[in-house]
């Protein structure tokens, strides 16, 4: 809870730091966070090409998760 300082101090570094080491094991949440953090510039150089990219891949873990749920409605 580094990023909105809510357990301990906010720490943006740290938030980052988290985010990128969940989303490398396929966290939609985690690329979803560092999609914010690349389209406004907190805590990372601004990159709106990286904002975009991790915002598909979150987009569309999610949506395969919400498919395969609707499997065993």
């Amino acid at each position: 809870m580094s990023q909105n300082g809510v357990v301990t101090p906010q720490n943006t570094d740290d938030a980052i730091k988290w985010w990128r080491r969940t989303a490398k094991q396929e966290d939609a949440n985690a690329e979803f966070n560092l999609r914010y953090a690349y389209e406004g510039g907190c805590g990372v150089e601004q990159n709106f090409a990286q904002a975009l990219s991790l915002f598909t891949h979150s987009a569309n873990r999610v949506w395969r998760r919400i498919i395969s749920n609707m499997y065993f409605l």
